[in-house]
């Protein structure tokens, strides 16, 4: 990982801290949207990230249809998704936050479904079965 690469993830972190302890703060109604902007914000950056150091390590195109079509990008969405939606509904769960913990889940929801429609899209019957097992 470069320098740049590797300052960009600790700054994500960062960012992603901020989020999580002004979401721990009871804040107006109003001001709440803004703190779930910023997550989802935080969310398409750290993504971005993840996409940029599989370019430059994998070798994989920097455009959206190699992307889309690389088994690299779809393997390390799905498990960097999936650490993210644990991760959520863990501290989530010991913090008592129910909407967090309910972002967590919708984001496990989206990982099934990208499982299952893109992931295993191109295998059939019993392939498909035993693999989601």
């Amino acid at each position: 990982m470069s320098g740049a690469d590797f300052g960009s993830f600790i700054l994500g972190l960062i960012v992603v801290a901020i989020i999580g302890i002004l979401a721990a703060i009871a804040l107006p109604a109003g001001r709440k949207a803004w703190v779930a902007a910023a997550a989802a914000a935080a969310f398409v950056w750290l993504n971005a990230i993840l996409l940029r150091t599989i370019h430059h390590w994998a070798g994989v195109a920097y455009d959206l249809e190699t992307m889309l079509r690389s088994v690299h990008v779809q393997a390390a969405l799905s498990l960097f998704w999936t650490s993210l939606a644990l991760v959520l509904m863990f501290a989530a769960t010991r913090k008592g936050w129910r909407s967090v913990w309910m972002a967590g889940a919708a984001l496990m929801g989206v990982v099934v479904g990208k499982l299952f429609l893109v992931d295993l899209s191109h295998i059939g019957g019993i392939e498909r079965i035993v693999s989601f097992i």
